[in-house]
C-alpha cells in the first residue's frame, strides 16, 4: 500500500511540474508570432521587414532552465545596403562574405514561471543593438502603475570577440500605464506599458518601452539606443504552429 501511495505521489509531482506548467504557459501557446519591424539608424538606414518568433519544443542548449525560441529574419536587403554594423568584428565578417552576410534564423531562450518572465530579444543583423539595451522582463507581482524594479546584465565579448559592446548594463523598469491594445481589429484588454532604461557602463543610455499582456506576451518593443538609432517591433498576428 505504501508503495502504491508513493507511486501516486511521484506521478502527482510529475504532473504538476510538467503538464500543469505547460497549460499555464504565459506566452507562445503553440503560436507563431509575426512582427513588423522598422529600423531607423543615424546614417538614414531605414528598413521595413518581417520578424517571426516561434516557440520550440525543447530547452535552450546553452541554459536548460530556458525554453528555446527561434527568431526568423527576413532582411530588407535594399534598405540595409547602407547599414553600418556597430561591432567592427561583425562588420568585417559581413564584408568578407557578401552577399551572404544576413542571418536568417537564430535560436535563443526565454525563462518564465508563475512570477517572472525574461526573454532574449532578437540580436542578429541590425537587431544586434538589442544586446546592450534592457532585456525584456516582467515581474508579475509588480504589475501595477508606478511599480519599479531593477536588473543587471553583463555583456561579454561575444563572437567574434570584439569589445565594442562589452560591459555591464544596469536597468530600471517602471510600469507606466494599463490600457487596451488593438490587434487586427480585436481589442486586447489588460495591456501593460513598461519603460526600461539601461545604462551601459561605457556606452551610456539605451531605452526600451514595451507593451505586455499575460495572454499574448510582449506585443510591441520600442528601442532607442545610445547613438540615436531606433527600432520598433510591432505584433501583426499570431497563428497556430
Amino acid at each position: 500500500m505504501k508503495k502504491i501511495l508513493l507511486l501516486f505521489y511521484i506521478l502527482l509531482i510529475y504532473y504538476n511540474q510538467n503538464f500543469a506548467q505547460n497549460n499555464d504557459s504565459l506566452i507562445f501557446k503553440n503560436f507563431v508570432y509575426q512582427y513588423k519591424c522598422e529600423f531607423i539608424s543615424t546614417n538614414n538606414t531605414k528598413t521595413n521587414e518581417q520578424l517571426i518568433l516561434k516557440k520550440l519544443n525543447t530547452k535552450w542548449k546553452f541554459d536548460e532552465k530556458q525554453q528555446a525560441i527561434e527568431y526568423s529574419y527576413f532582411p530588407d536587403t535594399i534598405g540595409l545596403k547602407t547599414f553600418v554594423n556597430p561591432v567592427i568584428g561583425w562588420r568585417k565578417r559581413m564584408e568578407k562574405y557578401q552577399p551572404w552576410q544576413w542571418t536568417k534564423k537564430e535560436v535563443t531562450g526565454l525563462f518564465e514561471n508563475e512570477n517572472f518572465l525574461w526573454q532574449h530579444p532578437p540580436r542578429s543583423n541590425q537587431y544586434i543593438y538589442c544586446q546592450i539595451a534592457p532585456f525584456p522582463e516582467v515581474k508579475f507581482k509588480k504589475l501595477f502603475i508606478d511599480s519599479v524594479w531593477n536588473s543587471s546584465l553583463t555583456i561579454l565579448g561575444g563572437i567574434p570577440k570584439r569589445g565594442e559592446f562589452k560591459g555591464i548594463v544596469n536597468s530600471k523598469f517602471k510600469v507606466i500605464s494599463k490600457d487596451t491594445f488593438l490587434l487586427n481589429g480585436e481589442i486586447i484588454p489588460n495591456c501593460w506599458k513598461i519603460e526600461a532604461i539601461g545604462i551601459h557602463s561605457r556606452l551610456g543610455e539605451n531605452k526600451l518601452t514595451f507593451i505586455f499582456n499575460k495572454d499574448l506576451g510582449i506585443i510591441t518593443y520600442d528601442y532607442r539606443f545610445y547613438d540615436g538609432t531606433r527600432l520598433i517591433i510591432h505584433l501583426e498576428k499570431t497563428t497556430n504552429d
